[in-house]
């Protein structure tokens, strides 16, 4: 958590992380009803995490008819979100929507992940449950999104966090094929997340180019935030 997600989401985007953090807990409650309770409280953070909402459900091993009424609810209650505070969550869509940096490196992520996927479905001969299968599923196909939207990175995130932690249920032994694709998954995306802090401060600078109005007076104040200082130490080898 540290590691993949923790400098990112909390660091840079705050509310977004504690949003999931409320996610997690909430797919870990053993009631629905408490779950549902943390995952409004997640959903008060960033919408976003409305994209868990399959997973959720699918924890719970419900019937049929009780599945589809604890999905009318909870769908009840981020639509009454959306419509009280619409103008701003249609800003937000556009934003994302239209946002124009594109991630490079997705089509190796997209590879990897695929691979790591069937990899240890192989090699536990699909002894998962249902939310492992539903997880992988929905980070590749936001992978796949992304390609298209790479504004949708965002929700590449948190379905990334989402596999991971199914990921984890099943590491037992350390001395396995298994742990070893963790540990191989586990380092890839941790040195990648490490590696895109120390680019921050670039990419707020090309947002800064492209905007205009409040939204660029918005990254220049971002830009001289103390949390921005995202440089690691060998940036400035050449200054010395």
């Amino acid at each position: 958590m540290l590691c993949i997600f923790y400098l990112n989401l909390h660091f840079n985007i705050l509310r977004a992380g504690t949003a999931i953090l409320f996610l997690l807990l909430a797919l870990n409650s053993k009631t629905p009803l408490r779950a549902v309770g943390l995952f409004s409280v997640g959903l008060g953070f960033h919408l976003s995490i409305i994209v868990a909402l399959p997973l959720l459900l699918a924890g719970w091993n419900l019937t049929l008819r009780k599945l589809a009424l604890w999905f009318v609810v909870i769908s009840s209650l981020f639509f009454g979100i959306i419509l009280t505070f619409s103008d701003k969550i249609i800003e937000k869509i556009i934003t994302y929507v239209t946002y124009i940096e594109y991630g490079g490196d997705y089509p190796i992520v997209l590879i990897f992940t695929t691979l790591i996927f069937s990899t240890t479905i192989f090699v536990r001969k699909g002894d998962f449950p249902k939310t492992y299968y539903l997880s992988g599923a929905l980070l590749i196909t936001s992978l796949v999104l992304t390609f298209f939207l790479p504004g949708f990175y965002r929700i590449t995130s948190i379905f990334l966090l989402l596999y991971f932690w199914y990921f984890v249920q099943f590491f037992r032994n350390p001395v396995s094929l298994y742990s070893f694709i963790f540990s191989v998954f586990f380092l890839y995306h941790s040195a990648a997340s490490i590696m895109v802090i120390g680019s921050e401060k670039e990419r707020l600078e090309k947002r800064i180019e492209v905007s205009v109005g409040a939204r660029k007076e918005a990254y220049k104040k971002a830009l001289n935030s103390t949390y921005i200082p995202y440089e690691f130490y060998w940036q400035n080898f050449n200054e010395l």
